[in-house]
């Protein structure tokens, strides 16, 4: 769904007033940090905007968000679920946390470009497509221990990869959206 500035922007704006109106719910502490999450997650929205905006030429501004803000964003997601809402806070769990987000920050290193093979044209960070098994890393380590979450997001990715055909990374809006209408429909909503 991130295949234009307007759609990339108007998505990130809408997912942070929805994590507003749902910060003024009755929250458990639990929901509190899936909502944190969510804002984290949706934050590449406005950097996929920026790429958008950019046009993705290969200029300064492309490759600071691209080696930068993009890496440092994928690593937030990361840190947060595994420092702060599961714990994990031994030495050798930081060394690991490091190790991870400097490999994304290599990974992601360079410009990306528009993948213009697609209706929908979503960038394509660090100038390579991301590959399965960095995504589904990715994803257990920011969804860990939802193995539900887990093997849902594996269906989407393996959905995407093979019926829409790449620019897996960028798919944030989509899923994005998809989260957001969840969490509205569920969160802090007394069950009777």
């Amino acid at each position: 769904m991130c295949y234009s500035f307007e759609v990339s922007l108007g998505t990130g704006i809408a997912s942070y007033v929805l994590g507003y109106i749902l910060f003024q719910r009755n929250l458990t502490e639990k929901e509190k940090q899936s909502v944190t999450a969510y804002l984290i997650i949706t934050s590449m929205q406005f950097v996929d905007s920026i790429l958008w905006f950019s046009k993705m030429k290969k200029n300064s501004l492309n490759y600071i968000t691209t080696s930068f803000l993009i890496p440092i964003i994928l690593s937030m997601q990361v840190i947060y679920n595994i420092y702060v809402q599961n714990k994990f806070q031994k030495l050798y769990h930081l060394i690991l946390l490091a190790g991870y987000s400097f490999y994304l920050f290599y990974r992601v290193n360079g410009y990306s470009r528009p993948l213009c093979n697609n209706y929908f044209s979503s960038p394509v960070w660090g100038d390579r497509e991301l590959t399965l098994w960095e995504l589904f890393l990715f994803t257990i380590l920011v969804h860990y221990p939802n193995w539900d979450t887990i093997a849902l997001f594996f269906t989407i990715i393996l959905l995407i990869k093979y019926f829409i055909n790449g620019a897996l990374g960028s798919w944030w809006c989509f899923i994005g959206a998809l989260i957001g209408l969840y969490y509205y429909f569920t969160l802090g909503i007394k069950k009777s």
